[in-house]
């Protein structure tokens, strides 16, 4: 009466196994996209802020050359 039973056990583990390695899979793919996505906003971000921060040197500049 053992066998069968441990025969099916050994099918469940191996099915869970295999989920668990699909998912697995799953979340790498979809990190490494995040991260990706992640990146590209960042360089925009950065990007934007130089303009700023360039765009706040000249009003300063302005400024002090128009006020005595």
């Amino acid at each position: 009466m053992r066998g069968p039973h441990r025969a099916n056990m050994a099918v469940f583990h191996a099915a869970v196994d295999a989920g668990f390695a699909e998912a697995k899979t799953d979340t790498d793919a979809g990190m490494a996209a995040l991260r990706a996505e992640f990146a590209n906003e960042f360089k925009a971000l950065y990007r934007h802020l130089g303009v700023m921060g360039a765009g706040i040197v000249a009003v300063t500049v302005m400024l002090v050359k128009l006020i005595p």
